[in-house]
């Protein structure tokens, strides 16, 4: 069956091959096409019926990754396991592929184009009532970072429930192994302070809803080290990769104030965006 394999066009900007899209709460057969044109710098997704239409040009849909801020794939979701979400500001697209190999293609391919940002779990520990994260409070959610762009993102399918520019963030401080942000969304959709539990103090605590919370280890606790520290980012200038000017200032607190930072997280932060 042509459309079946994974095909390159001859520069290698583009890629597309046959697939099951998740829709209306069922996988729906489709074929996809992922492209790059040489007069645009933004890639653009298009879902086809099936290959017939992809010879016709004519698509069922057409997402732009202007806004894309990661992927999230290997999960289980219908009994289907090479799958792969693609995450942007306006669209979030489902779809699993025949193998692993072509799961595997299309990641890289992706990755190479857009870029890989940096993806964290965690415990929403507080969020603003009025916000669409709010019914997600003591649940898993994944907080993704890509290009000046922050995003998160929880359940299976993936649902989003914030997205801010870095620039609308206004504070940022870790105490108490939590990771809390003040966030001046410009829609007011998601406007408010945010408070994310890190992994080794969600795995101290015996409540919560998670997939990786069911799978804790031991070791864990060995990502973080005590440490204490507080980012106050301002909405100055941004260079070109979209990151606003980043002031960080220690304060030299005691072991007993209870302030922990994961230091991987810290670090990774400013570099997410490069």
């Amino acid at each position: 069956m042509k459309g079946s394999s994974v095909m390159f066009n001859e520069a290698g900007r583009s890629i597309e091959s046959s697939c099951l899209i998740f829709k209306n709460k069922a996988w729906t057969r489709c074929y996809l096409l992922c492209s790059q044109p040489n007069d645009i710098s933004v890639v653009v997704l298009y879902v086809y019926k099936n290959y017939k239409r992809r010879l016709k040009n004519s698509e069922t849909s057409a997402i732009s990754l202007g806004t894309f801020v990661g992927l999230e794939t290997g999960f289980e979701l219908k009994k289907q396991n090479n799958t792969m979400c693609v995450i942007t500001q306006p669209d979030i697209l489902t779809v699993s592929f025949q193998a692993a190999e072509i799961l595997t293609m299309w990641e890289t391919w992706i990755y190479h184009t857009c870029f890989k940002g940096s993806l964290f779990y965690a415990q929403l520990v507080g969020a603003p009532e009025s916000s669409r994260a709010y019914d997600s409070l003591n649940c898993e959610v994944r907080l993704h970072i890509h290009d000046g762009r922050i995003a998160l993102v929880d359940g299976y399918p993936q649902r989003l429930i914030g997205f801010w520019f870095l620039n609308e963030i206004i504070r940022v401080c870790f105490n108490d192994n939590k990771l809390q942000f003040f966030a001046n969304d410009r829609s007011g959709l998601d406007d408010g302070m945010y408070s994310l539990g890190l992994l080794t103090a969600f795995l101290k605590q015996k409540e919560g809803d998670g997939l990786w919370y069911e799978n804790k280890f031991a070791d864990s606790s060995k990502m973080v080290i005590q440490h204490s520290s507080m980012c106050n980012i301002q909405n100055s200038e941004t260079n070109h990769f979209g990151l606003s000017s980043v002031h960080r200032t220690s304060s030299q607190k005691s072991k007993t104030s209870g302030t922990f930072l994961s230091h991987s997280v810290l670090d990774t932060i400013p570099s997410a965006v490069k």
